[in-house]
């Protein structure tokens, strides 16, 4: 319920009229120093002083699978470009004796498609065949070398983000790729000193290569697909270069957002302690993303606008998205597309193939 504060034109300015069932955390972290710039673990801290940036572990769904996709990246058994078949496919466990069948959020399947495109359509089909290429193990590698300290799966099912994880460090693991790969823990406390001004202690942060500033790069880029034209382009809106992954699980039980630009990273998770589903359409982009972009729009101001910089290692080429492949020379759909130096396609696309068609201007 809300109460009606005023009405001007077609606006209406409300404010909440009651203390909502849902909770819900936001985490930001400056990516260079790792200070925890804000954190907010709950709707009142008078009701509940659970903090669930810190204490609350939920899966974070689709919002785990910029780091299966950078496993797949750093493999380089796969690029942006690698075409996917999107397909329903029967898993089946031996040693459970039972058989997994999963399928998209919307329920539809695209066919071949590359693998930029999955990531910024979110498709789960996709997401698995790249865990299932690369394994489980590299996966749970990577993330804890990105930060992600909590315990995680070793079936094909972390692939779409069934380890539960606190926001905090899975919003510290983008800050990672925010940095190109390198990796500090999170900063609450900066510097304590006496009543006399004297300095007792102070906080060194010191970012560790974790994984290569190419592959940050990469993982970024396809996060920035996501943002440009998947499931969170409401927070274009920002104005910004931004990257980020939405994520939903099972029966919109939690809804999360992690976005960032090069400047400041934010967490954003909703969902109801006890696990309830939330209903119907409440997704990652369709409540989450939102408040993400509320936040951010104020704390980035008037500050200067930044872009993410590409680092060595990475070499551009015009692709046929339809195949993958070069694109011929004169094609009108050819899409600029970045790549890890040495893993250009080296195939032309076909003569029938991206003769036609708008041009791409975007450049990822």
């Amino acid at each position: 319920w809300v109460e009606l504060l005023g009405i001007k034109g077609s606006e209406l300015t409300m404010r909440l009229d009651q203390k909502p069932l849902i909770q819900g955390a936001l985490v930001a972290i400056d990516p260079r120093t790792r200070d925890v710039v804000a954190m907010v673990g709950g709707y009142d801290f008078r009701d509940s002083p659970f903090n669930r940036v810190v204490q609350g572990r939920r899966q974070p769904g689709s919002a785990f699978k910029p780091i299966v996709y950078g496993a797949g990246l750093r493999s380089r058994k796969f690029n942006a470009a690698t075409m996917i078949s999107d397909s329903p496919k029967v898993y089946r466990n031996a040693d459970k004796r039972n058989s997994w069948k999963p399928k998209n959020y919307g329920g539809d399947f695209e066919g071949d498609i590359s693998v930029r495109h999955c990531l910024t359509h979110s498709k789960n089909t996709c997401s698995i065949q790249i865990a299932e290429s690369v394994g489980a193990a590299q996966i749970r590698s990577l993330a804890q070398a990105l930060g992600v300290e909590s315990r995680l799966p070793n079936d094909l099912t972390i692939s779409l983000g069934s380890g539960e994880v606190l926001p905090l460090e899975l919003t510290n693991a983008y800050a990672t790729l925010a940095t190109g790969g390198r990796y500090a823990p999170p900063v609450f406390l900066s510097r304590v000193q006496d009543r006399h001004g004297e300095k007792l202690f102070a906080s060194k942060t010191r970012l560790r290569q974790v994984v290569s500033p190419a592959v940050a790069y990469l993982t970024t880029s396809l996060m920035r697909s996501v943002v440009e034209g998947g499931t969170a382009s409401s927070v274009r809106a920002l104005g910004r270069e931004v990257a980020g992954k939405t994520g939903t699980t099972n029966e919109q039980r939690s809804a999360w957002f992690i976005g960032y630009t090069p400047d400041l990273v934010c967490g954003v998770y909703i969902g109801f302690d006890n696990n309830d589903p939330m209903g119907r359409a409440m997704t990652g982009g369709g409540i989450a993303a939102p408040l993400w972009l509320d936040f951010m729009t104020i704390a980035l101001g008037d500050s200067p606008k930044t872009k993410f910089a590409v680092p060595p290692g990475i070499t551009f080429a015009t692709i046929d998205p339809k195949t993958g492949k070069l694109a011929r020379e004169g094609s009108a759909s050819g899409r600029r597309e970045s790549f890890l130096t040495g893993t250009v396609p080296k195939e032309v696309a076909p003569l029938d193939s991206g003769m036609t068609g708008a041009g791409f201007e975007e450049e990822f």
